[in-house]
């Protein structure tokens, strides 16, 4: 277990941090409560358990809540599932952040590099006793100007690698730092400063002072060099200043000058006072002081003694909306001259300094950035990324774009997530242990579990593995479709989640190269089920590769009501890049049901050669909850008006167009039965018969559809065929008997 150790020589001030957590997780759990329960009215923007979700996990304060004793309320059910999921999430962040500090130290010293590790998860050990009270999604360290670079290749020799969009003169000459990656993606990154303010806000006037200050801590054995408790007041006050000029939430910096406050002896403030004003930063002091009494009422000598009071013009009301909630439109944001110049406390010749820099600076920034022609990177939510300046603590984790795979039988899987924490583990096991795959790419569609972290901790070493979080829930069409944008192999397979591969998939498919797609054989399984079968006994005399027509595809995918849901659809193939970029195909992004129907669809309409194998390589696990199980009428209304898309394409042979007019029929009648079910509930049971009667076609889907339902329930036996297949006598699609291969 890692364990911090400070002699009372180092850390005299700092002391009773468990009564400090407490203290400032009581101040903060009575406030957000009370905004919510609307006894105050400072936060009425917070009126859901979504928005307070992304209030505590923006301003970073969401583990204090997990110690409060909060309301006992179903209202706060959701809350207190996602709580403890982000806890979960917190916990194997900063575990890392503490290896990869522990690595760096020990590299740095032995290079004499002179450096200090700043805020992150040693300064929570320090102020709250644990190392788990917020997300660090970066090591920050601090270096001299002068051994920047050295810095930077000693970290390089240890694994770790700059990334691309922060290799530019903008982020070395203006911002004073750079990113860099460790080869597991997905683990916090490294951020390396020479400075410690970016351009907009007053620089300190000696960046050296605070490497001359530093003191040193024991993490896990390795002697690391930490900032000075005294400046934990002044970092925090020079974080909440970075936050108001990129407009970000800050509310965990402002906890954290309140545990400072809880900690600092009488005779430090004078000390603390001194030192801010030699660096020229009293008025940022001021400014994270006043955020502090602001927010949470804080009462402190230090508060009461700051003079004169920043931003006078702002009331508090209006700050703790700016500091909390910047997104928002009101109140009216001060303009940046305006902070700047009661930040550089109205001396004209700083204020010019100050704001040429921060001119130069932007102006290099939309020269060096914005037209950079490097691949885009999906944002993990506006969420977890970090914005264009690059700055702020974030919970991101960044996708790597490697060069490209020059192995022509390379595969790239692609796993789309939402809420797998119990099985997406497994899924990227079974991906990594293909020798074939040369990266899984799993996107994390706005989960509100730990799949991220479930995901990460299968890793097999390889560095194969890389996390795409997204900002909001988009459905698996588009997350695959933002997956396949940032890969770079020359073949693209799919998996599902819950899913898995069985050994050696691959081998077989593509050992051959007359081909575009190649799918071969699913095994269905329950997920107890997992392992009890012999894929020997599945095959029996299946025959050879066949190539799948448009006809027989789209033949394929209607099915039949009692019978073993086996549609073509379902089968995963590999494909080939070089096809989707010719024909600039990618999935139908509002798609949420039917997104492999579409695209195969449509690939075979621009002739691709689809071929399937009689190998079986793909395991699929039944769940009641899968999107293909439960799906919404839009839905199947959505997947309508994609085969009334693909009528519209002249070129379409009479056999193709009137299969695929079945097809459509066949879509509508459920869609149709789906939206007269959803009316009679929701609306009344005249405007459902309104819409039974709307067209011949809707009537017959409606009339059928509940005949049907109420046979079915009075007991008349249903057939239990295989599933569909083109292979007349043998299946495409292998249940297993016994074991309940419903799909």
């Amino acid at each position: 277990m890692i364990q911090i150790a400070a002699t009372p020589t180092q850390f005299g001030p700092l002391a009773n941090v468990t009564d400090t957590f407490h203290t400032v997780s009581d101040s903060l759990g009575k406030y957000v409560f009370a905004e919510i329960a609307g006894q105050k009215r400072r936060l009425r923007d917070i009126e859901s358990s979504d928005a307070l979700q992304e209030f505590l996990r923006t301003n970073k304060v969401a583990n204090f809540l997990c110690a409060w004793q909060m309301p006992v309320s179903s209202e706060y059910r959701k809350l207190y599932l996602w709580l403890n999921n982000y806890r979960k999430r917190t916990a194997l962040l900063n575990a890392i952040c503490l290896s990869h500090i522990s690595k760096i130290s020990s590299a740095l010293v032995k290079a004499d590099v002179e450096f200090l590790v700043f805020k992150g998860v040693i300064q929570q050990k320090i102020l709250y006793g644990s190392y788990f009270i917020k997300p660090a999604g970066d090591v920050d360290l601090l270096v001299h100007g002068k051994d920047f670079k050295r810095a930077r290749d000693v970290l390089g020799t240890i694994g770790f690698a700059v990334i691309d969009r922060s290799d530019s003169s903008w982020w070395v000459n203006f911002l004073g730092e750079q990113h860099l990656e460790p080869r597991q993606t997905g683990s916090p990154a490294i951020d390396l400063h020479y400075r410690i303010q970016q351009p907009g806000s007053p620089q300190p006037s000696d960046t050296s002072e605070f490497l001359k200050r530093k003191q040193w801590v024991d993490v896990a054995g390795i002697k690391v060099p930490f900032m000075h408790p005294d400046d934990f007041l002044l970092m925090s006050s020079i974080s909440i200043a970075k936050s108001m000029f990129n407009r970000e939430p800050c509310g965990g910096h402002v906890a954290d000058i309140h545990a400072s406050l809880c900690h600092l002896r009488p005779q430090h403030i004078s000390t603390i006072q001194a030192f801010s004003k030699r660096q020229g930063l009293s008025a940022i002091l001021a400014l994270g002081l006043r955020s502090a009494k602001a927010i949470l009422n804080v009462g402190h000598p230090m508060t009461k003694s700051t003079k004169p009071e920043v931003l006078a013009s702002v009331s508090d009301a209006s700050l703790r909306k700016l500091l909390l909630l910047p997104d928002k439109n009101s109140p009216s944001w001060p303009k940046r001259r305006q902070v700047l110049w009661e930040l550089c406390e109205h001396s004209p010749i700083r204020f010019a300094r100050e704001s040429t820099w921060a001119i130069s600076a932007d102006v290099c920034r939309r020269f060096t950035q914005e037209t950079r022609t490097a691949k885009p990177r999906q944002l993990d939510k506006g969420q977890n990324m970090q914005n264009t300046h690059g700055h702020g603590d974030t919970t991101e984790t960044r996708v790597e774009n490697p060069q490209q795979n020059r192995n022509t039988k390379s595969v790239c899987v692609i796993i789309a997530a939402y809420n797998a924490e119990d099985s997406i583990a497994r899924a990227v096991t079974s991906a990594l242990s293909q020798t074939e795959v040369s990266e899984v790419i799993v996107v994390d569609d706005a989960s509100t579990d730990t799949t991220v972290g479930s995901a990460q901790l299968a890793e097999d070493g390889s560095h194969r593995l890389k996390l795409i979080e997204l900002p909001q829930n988009v459905g698996p069409a588009e997350a695959r479709n933002i997956a396949i944008d940032n890969s770079n192999a020359p073949l693209i397979a799919m998996l599902d989640a819950d899913d898995f591969f069985l050994k050696d998939r691959f081998k077989p498919l593509i050992e051959d190269d007359d081909w575009d797609f190649i799918g071969d054989n699913i095994v269905f399984l329950n997920e107890e089920a997992i392992g009890a079968f012999e894929t020997t006994e599945l095959l029996g005399n299946s025959p050879k590769q066949t190539t799948l027509s448009f006809a027989e595809f789209i033949a394929g995918n209607i099915s039949k009501r009692g019978l073993v849901r086996g549609e073509l659809g379902f089968i995963k193939p590999v494909m080939k890049r070089d096809f989707l970029q010719t024909h600039g195909i990618r999935y139908q992004s509002d798609l949420r049901l039917g997104e492999d129907y579409e695209l195969y669809s449509r690939v075979l309409l621009k002739q691709a050669r689809f071929k399937i194998s009689p190998s079986l390589g793909y395991g699929a696990i039944i769940r009641s909850n899968s999107l293909s199980a439960k799906h919404h009428t839009s839905d199947l209304r959505a997947l309508v008006n994609a085969d009334r898309a693909m009528l519209d394409d002249r070129d379409l042979s009479v056999a193709d167009r009137s299969i695929l007019m079945r097809h459509e029929r066949h879509i509508h009648s459920k869609f149709a039965l789906r939206e007269f079910l959803d009316l009679k509930n929701d609306k009344t049971a005249w405007q459902a018969v309104k819409f039974a009667c709307s067209s011949p076609s809707t009537f017959l889907a409606v009339f059928s559809g509940v005949a049907f339902d109420k046979i079915g329930k009075i007991g008349l036996p249903k057939s239990h065929k295989s599933p569909a297949n083109i292979y007349r006598d043998q299946q495409v699609l292998f249940p297993v008997s016994g074991i309940g291969a419903n799909q």
